[in-house]
């Protein structure tokens, strides 16, 4: 009977193979306790690829089961950083934003099964063997692309922030707060916010 180490690390390698055979990468490290045990137990599989002229590159694979947690992230420089590291979800929305990943089973459920996880760990990794041109070529303009997605999502989340306080204010009736917050929103606002600005200001005045 394959133990869940067995298990994971055939997944695993299966998937990143191309990084052996066709990149130049060497399995450096690996983690895999035998048996699924608590939310403490993580998993992973670590590949570099070391250059004499330039930043050394890594890939990892990690899960942890129980947390529900998977990605697979890679970058360069070691040890791993936020400001070098990309992972596959966020390659995906650079180089192809059409595309989506989806997995018929959770990271739970799927975990110790061999072929789900190999269904999973495939998916992963095609968007590094698709899309990864720029990460395999040291390009520097990848890093430039993964500082500009996060700065997006980091305005996003705050738009959306102002956004639910603004309409919470405005149902409450608490007019200047929402007038302030509604005003911060600045181009971004929507058709109904400007029009329910324009009306707390009015209340606001009164």
């Amino acid at each position: 009977m394959t133990n869940t180490a067995d298990a994971f690390m055939l997944a695993a390698r299966n998937a990143l193979s191309f990084l052996e055979d066709d990149r130049g990468f060497t399995l450096t490290e690996t983690i895999a306790p035998p048996q699924l045990s608590s939310n403490l137990s993580f998993y992973k599989v670590t590949y570099r690829k070391k250059s004499s002229r330039s930043p050394e590159l890594f890939v990892c694979l990690a899960t942890a089961p129980v947390r529900l947690e998977q990605d697979l992230e890679f970058g360069r420089g070691w040890p791993p950083e936020y400001h070098n590291t990309i992972n596959a979800f966020e390659l995906l929305a650079i180089e192809a934003p059409e595309q989506r990943l989806e997995f018929t089973s959770g990271v739970y459920n799927a975990f110790g099964d061999v072929q789900k996880m190999s269904e999973q760990y495939e998916s992963l990794a095609s968007v590094l063997r698709n899309h990864g041109g720029r990460f395999f070529a040291n390009d520097e303009s990848l890093w430039d692309s993964v500082q500009q997605l996060r700065k997006s999502r980091i305005q996003q989340h705050e738009y959306e922030e102002k956004s639910r306080s603004a309409e919470l204010a405005f149902k409450r009736n608490d007019w200047q707060h929402a007038v302030e917050l509604l005003d911060g929103l600045g181009d971004n606002r929507t058709l109904l916010q400007t029009a329910r600005l324009a009306y707390a200001r009015k209340r606001a005045a009164k």
